[in-house]
């Protein structure tokens, strides 16, 4: 990319930021050689211009409408799944890939050759692996309100993801699904779902400790949580124990949320 004629693109460091100053990108045009810069990143020393993108989730549906009729909505989906893992550098490789998918549609998925489209499938498969992964680990919680409440840690943003696939799962349950890191909830109040975070969603403020404020493990679930424990041991065979294998499908990163792991 030639840097003499570069426009420096920032924005807030989020995903909804991130597709803004993308749509912003297209809009300059190619021969603005984009630079994007998140909080604390390195400025360019060579930007002609420095513009200040506005994370606005209007303009990142607007964006994604768009995309989506003029390529695919499987291109929309893997756009998605890298923006929730949002790696470090992904924004050159991200606008390049929605650049040729503007340009050539969805068979852009084809092009298996292109290092931008061999990026972004490699990031949202090891999202797409991650949602797959918790939808068989995370462990529901019976609290005193009724509600069932899953508490977890995942390395990429994939509340919403699951939350889809447990609206199916326990569409006749009262839920919430946790991420204790990001401070990120999802209810299900078997009606709804609602996305809930602490920057401009329903909630504000300490999203953890206001959808578990009053409230409790109820009573029957000590007496669950150790019958699970005790299926979980009873059906081990201990000759065939490989806690390597253990570890590969379940990562110890994930035992704090793991009812069987307790001690």
């Amino acid at each position: 990319m030639d840097s003499s004629g570069a426009v420096e693109l920032a924005y807030d460091g989020s995903a909804t930021g991130c597709l803004c100053a993308i749509a912003e990108a297209c809009e300059l045009g190619e021969e603005a050689a984009p630079v994007f810069v998140r909080p604390g990143g390195e400025r360019s020393l060579f930007a002609v211009a420095s513009h200040s993108i506005e994370a606005s989730p209007e303009r990142a549906d607007r964006f994604l409408r768009d995309l989506r009729e003029r390529s695919s909505g499987d291109v929309v989906h893997m756009v998605l799944r890298v923006l929730s893992a949002m790696p470090d550098g992904q924004e050159p490789h991200l606008y390049a890939f929605v650049q040729k998918a503007l340009r050539h549609g969805t068979h852009i998925l084809q092009a298996h050759a292109d290092d931008d489209v061999a990026y972004v499938r490699e990031w949202a498969r090891r999202v797409g692996f991650e949602i797959h992964r918790f939808t068989g680990l995370l462990r529901f919680q019976e609290f005193k309100s009724g509600r069932l409440v899953a508490l977890y840690e995942p390395d990429y943003e994939i509340t919403l993801p699951l939350a889809f696939h447990f609206r199916r799962r326990l569409a006749g349950e009262s839920w919430v699904i946790l991420d204790c890191g990001r401070r990120h909830a999802a209810t299900w109040n078997g009606k709804r779902l609602n996305s809930e975070s602490p920057d401009g969603g329903l909630l504000s403020g300490c999203v953890l400790d206001r959808c578990l404020e009053g409230d409790g493990p109820s009573e029957n679930e000590a007496r669950s949580r150790e019958l699970w424990r005790i299926f979980h041991r009873t059906v081990a065979i201990e000759t065939r124990c490989n806690p390597g294998l253990q570890r590969q499908f379940m990562p110890t990163r994930y035992w704090n949320h793991l009812t069987e792991m307790d001690p």
